[in-house]
C-alpha cells in the first residue's frame, strides 16, 4: 500500500490547478486551434482531479480508490 502525506496530496492539488490554468489559456489560443479542444479537456480534466482530492482532504478521507 502506498502512504500520501496531507502535504504531497496538497501540493498535488496546486500543481493540478496550475497546469490547468495554463491547459485553459492554451486552449484559448487562436493559432493552436487544432489541439485547443484537446487543451481544453485536459485543463478541465484536471480541475476535477483538483477538486476531488481537495474534497477528500476536506472531509478528512483515509482512502481513495484507484480503478
Amino acid at each position: 500500500m502506498q502512504a500520501f502525506t496531507k502535504t504531497e496530496i496538497s501540493w498535488l492539488i496546486i500543481e493540478l490547478d496550475k497546469q490547468a490554468a495554463i491547459l485553459n489559456l492554451d486552449a484559448k489560443d487562436p493559432i493552436n486551434k487544432s489541439i485547443s479542444e484537446t487543451y481544453r479537456l485536459r485543463s478541465e480534466q484536471y480541475a476535477d482531479i483538483s477538486r476531488r482530492l481537495r474534497l477528500a482532504l476536506k472531509e478528512g478521507s483515509k482512502r481513495i480508490e484507484i480503478k
